[in-house]
C-alpha cells in the first residue's frame, strides 16, 4: 500500500500499475569456455543468494543489502538498478574467464493498451541496454598469436607498442619456427640459446630481454636451418589481476 499527499491521475496510476506488473529479473554465470559449453544444463546460473532459486531485479537497487537474510535494506536507490555482486552472497559468480547474464521478462497485465510505434499490443518489459564491469582482469597470461608468419633472412631487433591503458606486468613473448603457425616450434631465449617453449608465460622472453641480446639472441635465430620456413609471434598478456595488459603492435626488424 501506498498514501500519496495529491489525488493522481489516471495515466499516473496506470503508470504504477504497470511499473510493478512488468518485470525484469536477472541471473548470472561464469564459465571456461566463451560459449559456457562446460555449463551445458545450466547449473551455475546464480541470482543474489548464491543460488538458481532468486533473481536480481528493481527489488535490490538499495543502498546496503542483508546477505545472511538475503534481504534488501536501507534506501532505495534514485536511478537505474546497478547490482554489485560484492554486496551479495558469494560467489557472485564465480571466478572464471567468461561470465553471462540472463535476462527474463515477466508481465503480470494482460490489456492490450500498449503502442510501440505500430498499434496497441500487449504490455510488456522493455530492456534497452545492459552494461557489464569488472575491476579484475583474467590474470593467467592469455595469449594471441599471429597467423600469417615472415619469410625472413635475418633478425635485428624488436620493438614492440603497448596501448594507452599499458601493461604493469609486461607482456612475454615466444618466436616460432615452421611452415605454418599451428605446426610450428616455439621458442624462447634463456642461457644464451634458443630453446623449445612450454605452454605458458613462464617460458617466454620479455622485450627487453630480445633486445639486450639482440646481437646473440635474434642472430641465433636467424641461423635456424631452413629459411624457407616463416617465423611467427605469440604474445602472453600478463594482467596483474587489477590493471589492463594491452598490446597494440608487434614489430621485428631485419632482412627478408
Amino acid at each position: 500500500m501506498a498514501i500519496w499527499s495529491r489525488v493522481l491521475h489516471e495515466n499516473e496510476v496506470m503508470q504504477l500499475y504497470r511499473r510493478g506488473a512488468n518485470r525484469i529479473k536477472y541471473q548470472v554465470r561464469s564459465c571456461g569456455s566463451a560459449n559456457c559449453t562446460d555449463d551445458p544444463n545450466g547449473g551455475n546460473w546464480k541470482g543474489p543468494d548464491g543460488t538458481k532459486n532468486t533473481y536480481y531485479s528493481e527489488l535490490q537497487n538499495t543502498s546496503s543489502y542483508d546477505k545472511i537474510n538475503n534481504i534488501p535494506t536501507g534506501t532505495v536507490n534514485i536511478g537505474l538498478p546497478e547490482f554489485n555482486f560484492t554486496n551479495f552472497t558469494s560467489p557472485q559468480p564465480a571466478n572464471n574467464r567468461y561470465v553471462q547474464y540472463k535476462a527474463i521478462f515477466e508481465s503480470d497485465d494482460t490489456s492490450t493498451k500498449c503502442n510501440y510505434g505500430a498499434s496497441n499490443t500487449f504490455c510488456s518489459p522493455e530492456l534497452k541496454s545492459v552494461s557489464l564491469k569488472s575491476d579484475n582482469y583474467y590474470n593467467s597470461a592469455p595469449h594471441a598469436i599471429t597467423k600469417t608468419g615472415i619469410q625472413y633472412y635475418n633478425l635485428s631487433s624488436a620493438l614492440e607498442t603497448l596501448s594507452s591503458n599499458g601493461c604493469s606486468s609486461g607482456v612475454v613473448y615466444n618466436l616460432g619456427y615452421g611452415n605454418t603457425y599451428d605446426v610450428a616450434t616455439w621458442y624462447y631465449y634463456t642461457g644464451g640459446n634458443w630453446t623449445t617453449a612450454g605452454s605458458d608465460a613462464t617460458t617466454a622472453n620479455t622485450i627487453a630481454e630480445f633486445n639486450d641480446n639482440s646481437a646473440i639472441a635474434l642472430t641465433q635465430f636467424s641461423n635456424f636451418p631452413g629459411r624457407s620456413k616463416k617465423v611467427f609471434l605469440k604474445a602472453f598478456l600478463r594482467s596483474s589481476g587489477s590493471t589492463t595488459c594491452e598490446l597494440n603492435s608487434f614489430k621485428l626488424d631485419g632482412e627478408k
